[in-house]
């Protein structure tokens, strides 16, 4: 089952485990989130630099947006 949190609460949640895991670099931040139909989409800013581990990032992405939904 999901967490459902509100926006401003998903989004420091989001950026707290992003920092923590693997593929986290100086500077990346996720800065909004949004619902696309049953999908959790993460838009955010930051370096991607040569060396960025993508599929690490979109191992990221995938596992939060399993755990966690938008609401309000």
């Amino acid at each position: 089952m999901k967490v459902a949190m509100h926006k401003a609460a998903l989004l420091d949640k989001a950026n707290e485990e992003l920092k923590a895991h693997l593929c986290y670099q100086e500077g990346m931040q996720i800065t909004d989130v949004e619902m696309q139909g049953h999908i959790l989409v993460m838009q955010s800013n930051g370096p991607l630099m040569p060396d960025t581990d993508l599929n690490a990032l979109n191992d990221f992405a995938k596992a939060f947006s399993d755990a966690y939904t938008l609401i309000g």
